[in-house]
């Protein structure tokens, strides 16, 4: 009777072991997310679109499964990184209110919200809303980096590229 439990055991440890293992669904996105970070762009340089619009749905699909994991604000701003370079407005703001809300002690957190401001100045035009964005920013940020970046483009909100041109050379 020992005999046979005990084949019956070795038998059952056999076909465990043999069984596939469990898919750790988490690392396969983490590794779907690395191979379209290194294969975003092609061997000459430009930027494949489908690979980069691949890696912002991954971003977003890791932040929303995962929303405590370190990484989520991460890689919530690398998609909101991305996505302003394709002058997906919406999609970009949606990703950066995201960060400011979910994630306010993420390190880049103020960054996003400078960012914001950023997207209404040049990319939609919105110099008012800019503007209370960019105050905004540094109110809440007066440390950071930026805060020189947001007074500069606070002075020049509504200027066209010409009057610009034409104050840099009146300074010089």
């Amino acid at each position: 009777m020992n005999k046979i439990i005990l084949k019956s055991l070795i038998i059952g440890l056999l076909f465990a072991s043999c069984s596939p293992q469990p898919v750790d669904e988490k690392q396969e996105l983490s590794n779907r997310i690395s191979y379209l970070e290194q294969h975003m762009y092609s061997e000459d340089g430009l930027l494949i679109r489908e690979h980069a619009n691949e890696l912002i749905s991954k971003y977003i699909e890791f932040a929303e499964v995962y929303p405590q994991d370190s990484m989520a604000p991460e890689h919530l701003f690398k998609a909101a990184d991305i996505s302003i370079n394709f002058n997906n407005v919406q999609r970009t703001l949606t990703l950066l209110d995201r960060i400011s809300k979910d994630y306010e002690q993420y390190e880049k957190a103020g960054l996003a919200q400078f960012l914001k401001a950023f997207v209404y100045d040049n990319q939609l035009g919105d110099t008012a809303t800019a503007r209370q964005l960019y105050e905004k920013f540094i109110l809440e940020n007066p440390e950071h980096s930026f805060v020189e970046e947001a007074h500069a483009a606070i002075r020049n909100l509504g200027k066209s590229p010409e009057d610009l041109i034409r104050e840099f050379e009146a300074m010089e």
